[in-house]
């Protein structure tokens, strides 16, 4: 009974927020029944817009996959890692343990930088440079970030898990949301509406993050996110895909982001099935002119 009624207090109280309405039937429509959730938060407040399957959104724990690459990024270049020009040659093949992680971007004679490495969502990059780190680097970021903590948005949602792993292996795993780290589809939009805001705020970003909005923009430009593109405005974001979950999370306009959306897939690959509903949904939303 207890849990009932905080569900049915979070429903009162998130209610007067969901005041974009043409953003609530992109949603629904764009969604069309599939078993997830979606949800879009104004960047500047971090009012929550719209939502499909809010609790869903609020309290499925799982690991995100690629979608958590921007922010093993900003730990690389805090560490000193990665700077604009780092570059490695991916050899496609990379077992971790037991776990098989082979790249499926296109074969390249060439190393990629960290901007190629996050559009093709390059596996051994990240992989290996987060190697590298301090065990407790990665948790440090993640957490920094709100991964772990309560966004406060939803009455009855649960915190996300950050682990501090025991080996350089699972560190690696860590860094491209494999293992050792587990996300709500609303705790990961938080993340990531922490990551676009100062894009909001300062006319001059950091160098770090100016990297990291190029990646974001070069997955959906011409990386694994293509399918989130939209004619009426400039599109960053990241696709993932683990433990047979899609996932594609990211902020429009990418210069001077005003929504951030996350759209999570109980079963997909993130570039083929998440990435097309974000498209679909920025697309009606800014059709119509924007009115958050």
């Amino acid at each position: 009974m207890l849990l009932l009624y905080l569900m049915l207090l979070s429903r009162l109280l998130w209610a007067p927020a969901a005041a974009n309405d043409r953003l609530q039937r992109a949603f629904d429509d764009s969604m069309n029944r599939r078993n997830g959730a979606a949800v879009a938060l104004d960047v500047e407040t971090g009012r929550v817009l719209a939502s499909y399957h809010m609790d869903v959104a609020a309290r499925r724990l799982v690991p995100p996959g690629s979608a958590i690459k921007p922010f093993t990024l900003m730990a690389l270049m805090e560490a000193g890692l990665v700077q604009e020009h780092t570059a490695l040659f991916c050899p496609r093949k990379l077992r971790i343990g037991t776990h098989v992680l082979d790249c499926s971007h296109p074969v390249s004679p060439d190393p990629l930088d960290a901007v190629q490495a996050l559009a093709y969502s390059c596996n051994h990059f990240f992989a290996t440079l987060s190697g590298r780190l301090p065990l407790n680097a990665l948790p440090q970021e993640f957490s920094g970030m709100g991964l772990g903590s309560l966004t406060g948005k939803w009455g009855t949602e649960l915190p996300g898990v950050v682990e501090q792993p025991p080996s350089t292996q699972a560190m690696q795993l860590m860094a491209v949301g494999e293992e050792g780290i587990q996300v709500t589809p609303l705790g990961l939009a938080e993340a990531y509406r922490l990551l676009a805001r100062p894009l909001r705020e300062s006319p001059i970003p950091t160098s770090e993050l100016q990297l990291v909005l190029k990646g974001l923009e070069a997955v959906v430009n011409s990386g694994t996110g293509q399918a989130a593109s939209s004619r009426y405005v400039q599109v960053a974001g990241k696709t993932g895909t683990a433990g047979g979950h899609a996932w594609f999370a990211g902020f429009v306009p990418a210069e001077a982001p005003e929504i951030v959306i996350v759209v999570f897939l109980e079963h997909g690959t993130g570039g083929v099935d998440a990435a097309p509903i974000a498209g679909r949904v920025i697309n009606s939303y800014y059709a119509g002119g924007k009115a958050p």
